[in-house]
């Protein structure tokens, strides 16, 4: 897709921080709640979950912020990793609740929530392990915003004592900022099956509609506004993040569907082919249909093996090379236009640390493998 040789940012400078205060978060839940007798130890299973993930938003959540950060000196990983690991919980909960759409049975190279919980018992049961992930995503979305109510606070609390004036206003901003942008991915996730489910091919714009609000703005722009309130940026510069974030995430989410065709399944950590399998009408899905060179055997194929649980090897080597004919130049077009929007943008924000920064996570997004 993109020059495989260009630098990528790695997302993981304060993976380790993340990871022990979501392990001392945990741990402190799992005390409170322990007198809730289960045969699973949920707060591990959560917890080794969370520990498989990148963790790229909470990193770039940090690493924006240290440079929004007007005061260097007021810098403090104990006032942002709240909000930097309720993220993790939110995404963490958001996965395990769109594997049980999906019925992926496979995440991060191993199985999927439900599919665990669902081989626990000794006759398989996909009810009850749809079921346990379904609560298990549930208290992470809790314990999230627990976490967010609690970096608020403390937030607040610091910010009072060095400004002397009440922090209520941006406490409300920030809530209500990750409310409304986590609303709007539950309702992606509806638009995404309801795309599934319905015969017609959806409008290039509802697709991208989809990928922008289930994936792009949760994953770039709510990091990066985010960190603009803490911060406290200015509403232009919130603005300008929020759409840099857009651009950067709907070219991480087609890289994604990318992968989902002609990605390496170990890396990825989820069959090749998975959306083709599910009925996804993915922008590669769209511009195939669209081509006005494909031949009936070729349409035939894709209808023999959309929404089809079983495709050959050989139908798969066949749908890559469709895939290929038909779709890799229209979405590589879609692709550099989406890059050359965000680069605008970024060039735009007059702070050369922070250009940098978003440049490097562009590149990241561009040339991802899993």
């Amino acid at each position: 897709m993109f020059n495989m040789t260009q630098k990528i940012l790695a997302l993981d400078k304060y993976k380790k921080n993340i990871t022990d205060y979501l392990n001392n978060f945990l741990a402190q839940e799992e005390k409170i709640l322990a007198k809730l007798s289960l045969d699973d130890n949920v707060f591990d299973t959560l917890k080794n979950f969370l520990l498989l993930g990148k963790m790229s938003r909470a990193n770039l959540l940090i690493l924006s912020y240290e440079i929004l950060q007007s005061n260097p000196a007021d810098l403090s990983l104990k006032e942002i990793l709240p909000f930097a690991s309720a993220l993790e919980l939110i995404q963490a909960g958001l996965l395990i609740h769109d594997d049980i759409i999906d019925q992926d049975q496979k995440r991060r190279g191993q199985n999927s929530i439900w599919q665990y919980y669902a081989l626990q018992k000794s006759s398989y049961n996909q009810h009850y392990g749809k079921s346990q992930a379904i609560c298990l995503a549930d208290l992470a979305f809790f314990l999230a915003n627990q976490l967010i109510t609690e970096g608020c606070a403390g937030f607040n609390s610091s910010n009072e004592l060095k400004n002397n004036r009440p922090y209520n206003q941006k406490s409300f901003d920030i809530q209500q900022l990750i409310n409304r942008e986590i609303s709007q991915v539950v309702m992606a996730e509806m638009l995404d099956v309801q795309l599934a489910i319905d015969e017609k091919i959806p409008s290039l714009e509802q697709i991208m509609q989809m990928y922008l609000y289930k994936t792009a703005r949760y994953s770039f722009s709510l990091p990066l506004m985010l960190a603009g309130h803490l911060a406290d940026q200015s509403p232009t510069i919130i603005k300008q993040l929020s759409q840099i974030g857009e651009k950067i995430g709907l070219i991480y989410q087609i890289q994604d569907d990318y992968l989902g065709i002609f990605g390496d399944n170990k890396k990825t950590g989820k069959p090749i082919l998975s959306d083709v399998r599910e009925g996804k009408k993915t922008i590669f899905y769209y511009y195939l249909l669209k081509s006005n060179t494909l031949k009936s055997q070729e349409k035939q194929l894709l209808n023999d093996c959309f929404a089809s649980q079983k495709i050959e090897v050989k139908q798969g080597l066949a749908l890559k090379k469709l895939f290929s004919s038909h779709s890799l130049k229209p979405v590589n077009a879609q692709l550099n236009q989406l890059n050359q929007e965000a680069l605008t943008i970024i060039d735009q924000l007059n702070n050369k640390q922070l250009e940098k920064l978003l440049k490097q996570i562009l590149v990241f997004a561009q040339n991802r493998q899993h």
